[in-house]
């Protein structure tokens, strides 16, 4: 069965593998769950954290920009920013948030500001690598 939909949350729900379009040829094509939380093209990463639901880089300053994804493997009751915050002494703001629960399990992603000190940022990225979460730089 073939579904066209802007609607993420219907892709996510009742989709195995999805195909990105854009400008009349195929952007990204694979499983959902890859490309949701992975997407290599501009294309696939709009219709996922549209630019019109994260708020403007120039409204929060100076810094660099994380995108977390969840993929379920994450339990809920982890209070992860508080953890990397708290054991690197590195501050963070949670600039864009698209989470939820699903028996006791994080699914969605967030994207955090952090201080653009190389030094400051290779702290953070070691505890997240550490804690098995996917991550990348964005924006």
């Amino acid at each position: 069965m073939v579904v066209i939909t802007h609607e993420m949350k219907v892709v996510e729900a009742i989709c195995h593998r999805v195909a990105i379009l854009a400008d009349n040829h195929v952007e990204e094509l694979g499983v959902v769950e890859e490309i949701f939380h992975r997407p290599k093209s501009m294309a696939a990463r709009q219709l996922i954290v549209p630019s019109s639901q994260v708020p403007p880089k120039e409204s929060f300053g100076e810094g660099r920009f994380l995108r977390i994804t969840f993929d379920g493997r994450e339990r809920t009751d982890r209070p992860l920013v508080a953890e990397m915050v708290l054991k690197t002494g590195v501050p963070a703001s949670i600039v864009f948030a698209d989470t939820r629960s699903l028996n006791g399990r994080l699914y969605g992603q967030m994207i955090l500001q952090v201080p653009e000190d190389d030094s400051i940022m290779e702290k953070m990225l070691e505890f997240l690598r550490r804690a098995e979460v996917s991550f990348e730089e964005v924006i």
